[in-house]
């Protein structure tokens, strides 16, 4: 049932078992299909055992009826400033989500490659395309989600407001001293020009690349 209310909690405990104090981790409504819930808390000094409650149907919030699943709970030490996981994104206009340990964000975005230039029908081939730009920005404001565009042909690459990297510049089109050439295609996911030719190759689409730090 989607909509119940549920409230996690995590329960310290001194080595005598007594209670010390409990850290509130989330309260939030439930889906229909598995959801990953969590968070990073300081454990109190003198704390030697958690337990981990969740209670559905919360008074007041949400739903007040139902029942919520829980599938498996994991306990870990989060080191600040260590490389928590690596992404590469070369879906566009996607979504991406953060670790919940996650404390810095760190983007690297890269353009699309432009178009190779056109031949003429003198067979004068194109020029080559330039390169997707490449730019690089970082984030310690942690959002729940951003958007990810990864720039096609020419186009730019972008991950939320945290950075853009703009599309390569097409090649010019009918130049002599390229005579004869044929175009290719940019290689995939690099932003790679494409090659001029008598048939421009079309530019390589960018690439999204995203570092977590605890």
């Amino acid at each position: 049932m989607a909509g119940v209310s549920s409230k996690i909690e995590i329960l310290w405990y001194d080595a005598a078992q007594a209670a010390i104090s409990t850290s509130a981790v989330q309260v939030t409504d439930t889906t229909t299909t598995a959801a990953l819930r969590g968070g990073s808390f300081a454990a109190p000094a003198n704390a030697a055992y958690a337990k981990v409650r969740v209670t559905g149907g919360v008074p007041t919030v949400g739903t007040s009826g139902g029942t919520v699943y829980v599938d498996g709970c994991v306990f870990g030490q989060t080191i600040a400033g260590n490389l928590i996981k690596f992404t590469r994104i070369t879906a566009s206009n996607a979504s991406w989500a953060p670790q919940f340990e996650t404390r810095r964000i760190v983007v690297r975005c890269v353009g699309g490659g432009g178009n190779g230039g056109s031949g003429g029908a003198d067979l004068n081939g194109g020029v080559d395309g330039m390169d997707g730009v490449e730019a690089w920005g970082y984030t310690d404001s942690i959002t729940a989600q951003y958007s990810v565009t990864v720039g096609a042909s020419a186009t730019a690459s972008s991950f939320g407001s945290v950075v853009s990297a703009a599309g390569g510049a097409n090649g010019a089109n009918n130049c002599s001293y390229y005579l004869f050439q044929t175009g290719a295609s940019g290689q995939a996911n690099s932003g790679h020009a494409g090659n001029g030719g008598n048939y421009g190759g079309a530019g390589g689409t960018g690439v999204v690349d995203v570092w977590e730090y605890a």
